[in-house]
């Protein structure tokens, strides 16, 4: 259970609010990043912090994509506000602080950043930052998986398939799995993989389930290589 909460509590600074990482990154092109984010460009400020977290053109530095994510997040970039939640979540780049976590993710969730709304819903679910509050926290992932977040459609079906705070409904956990499956989440495709192997609101499939652990399998997922294993695949 923790590897699936630490899986899914995952930050997502290239995926919101549409930032694509480029594999080469020209000095001109950071140049006029750095510029601009001087300027107090906020749009800036959060492309170069992702730039910094990720090491892409430039050296990695997790207190310097803080201080950016910060400088845009003080300005309303709800991607800045959804990373800067995350940083203080883990204590990346900053001393970690639950209820500062809690309150930059609660206002990128305010602006329907759906990343932050599935992060907002792990932290009642753990009771971190704020009480615990399942039913709380079940009503955030509903929200963010109708709106097409991977994660949170997979954390919903978690919910569902073990019955936690929620009636036991493998056929919607399956369902569910299958939307994020279907957007290469690696944890949904290998319990997609498990539905079909062992009949969880779908029919026993063994081919289906080799082929959903085989595309975990490739993202890392050692569950779904077990899995593989144990298929003598």
């Amino acid at each position: 259970m923790k590897k699936v909460i630490a899986l899914l509590f995952s930050v997502m600074f290239f995926l919101s609010s549409g930032f694509d990482a480029y594999s080469q990154v020209t000095q001109s092109y950071m140049a006029r990043l750095k510029e601009e984010a001087l300027a107090g460009k906020a749009a800036s400020q959060y492309a170069l912090a992702c730039y910094f977290a990720s090491g892409t053109g430039c050296e990695q530095d997790y207190v310097e994509a803080a201080r950016l994510f910060r400088l845009a997040a003080e300005q309303g970039h709800d991607g800045a506000e959804c990373n800067l939640g995350w940083y203080y979540y883990v204590g990346r780049g900053v001393e970690q602080d639950y209820v500062k976590a809690v309150m930059w993710l609660a206002r990128a969730a305010g602006q329907d950043n759906y990343y932050a709304v599935n992060d907002l819903a792990l932290c009642y679910a753990g009771g971190h930052g704020v009480p615990k509050n399942d039913s709380l926290a079940i009503a955030y992932f509903r929200r963010a998986a109708d709106h097409g977040n991977s994660m949170a459609q997979y954390n919903l079906g978690c919910r569902y398939l073990n019955g936690h705070g929620i009636p036991m409904d493998y056929k919607i956990a399956a369902e569910l799995f299958a939307k994020s499956a279907k957007q290469n989440y690696s944890p949904a495709q290998y319990q997609l993989g498990f539905c079909y192997e062992v009949g969880a609101g779908v029919e026993i499939n063994v081919a289906k389930a080799i082929k959903y652990y085989k595309l975990a399998a490739q993202q890392g997922e050692e569950l779904a290589e077990r899995a593989l294993m144990r298929l003598g695949k």
